[in-house]
């Protein structure tokens, strides 16, 4: 428990020496300064109160003069009327803690307030939030530096973290969750575009083959598969087989038209690169945005990312054009 309790001989106003106690109350920021005559406290009630009464301990207390409460926020801890001239470098060092239990209290409020927060957050969860998971580790990270630098005890860390850990417990179990629905999404997946391949392959063995519908089946796929949460092996696998497949229409329609090899890959470098930097700005566009949807982010960020998004909207609206001549060349 932190020292909220002290005590020190002083003098009135008409220079009687008095014994006072002081006794900080954190939440209301105010302090109770209680005085005795010098004639009660001899020598052992004085160790008394330095060696017990300071350290929480109940002692016999004798009938004081005085008890009076001062705010924190006034000038001096100390009411107007008393002096301790003998000790006045105590009592600023007194204050300068005070004052540095009274803010880090405060601080630890905020946190239980964001505990809780984050506590029912997850209560209303029904599948895993990645960006709650990152608020709970920031949350314990925090926690754990104030620890290191003794700004907090270890039954309150430990208390805590009991909290915590039911948090990370209940993220844990629907990231389980998460992973077994992408994997049974997956594997039925998988089997929609082996199907769809398969059936594209079948159409191109067959007299009359119509080129560009089957190109354009493979793009719709391809497309599709983009925007699917699949394991990230197999939409991998996935890809290279979509883009296999791709080769064998174009292989196919050079053969049956007698046209040149380069007529389809002419530019299929250029368009694999243009669509590789399109996914990048677009990614890049998706952070940006959601740093400037955050709460904490600085006014200036603000304005540094609202300018940076213009910039990425026009690299991206000239990329897509220029992607949509070139692929239209190829048809």
């Amino acid at each position: 428990m932190s020292k909220t309790r002290y005590v020190t001989w002083a003098t009135t106003k008409k220079e009687e020496k008095v014994f006072i106690t002081l006794e900080l109350f954190i939440d209301t920021m105010k302090i109770e300064v209680v005085t005795y005559d010098a004639k009660l406290i001899d020598k052992t009630m004085e160790d008394k109160f330095i060696k017990s009464w300071t350290v929480y301990e109940a002692i016999d207390l004798p009938k004081p003069n005085e008890t009076l409460f001062t705010s924190f926020t006034d000038p001096s801890i100390l009411p107007e009327h008393i002096k301790v001239d003998d000790n006045a470098g105590a009592i600023r060092i007194l204050q300068n803690e005070w004052s540095f239990l009274i803010i880090n209290s405060k601080i630890l409020e905020e946190y239980i307030t964001r505990l809780n927060e984050l506590k029912a957050k997850v209560k209303e969860l029904n599948e895993y939030n990645n960006d709650v998971f990152l608020e709970a580790k920031e949350f314990w990270d925090n926690i754990l530096e104030m620890s290191k630098s003794k700004e907090i005890s270890k039954e309150k860390v430990n208390e805590i973290k009991n909290e915590i850990d039911e948090v990370f417990s209940k993220l844990k179990d629907l990231k389980e969750n998460l992973q077994k629905e992408k994997e049974a999404l997956t594997e039925s997946y998988k089997l929609k575009v082996d199907s769809a391949l398969k059936d594209i392959n079948a159409k191109l063995q067959k007299d009359n083959v119509l080129f560009k519908s089957l190109i354009d089946e493979l793009k719709l796929l391809s497309n599709d598969l983009k925007n699917q949460n699949l394991i990230r092996e197999v939409k991998q696998q996935l890809n290279s087989e979509i883009d296999e497949a791709f080769q064998a229409v174009k292989n196919k329609r050079e053969e049956v038209l007698g046209q040149p090899q380069d007529r389809s890959s002419k530019n299929q470098d250029f368009i694999e690169k243009l669509r590789k930097s399109l996914e990048y700005d677009l990614k890049d566009l998706a952070f940006n945005e959601k740093r400037v949807d955050d709460a904490r982010v600085s006014q200036l960020e603000l304005q540094l990312r609202e300018a940076k998004i213009k910039v990425i909207k026009d690299k991206i609206e000239s990329k897509q054009k220029k992607l949509e001549e070139l692929e239209n060349k190829l048809k």
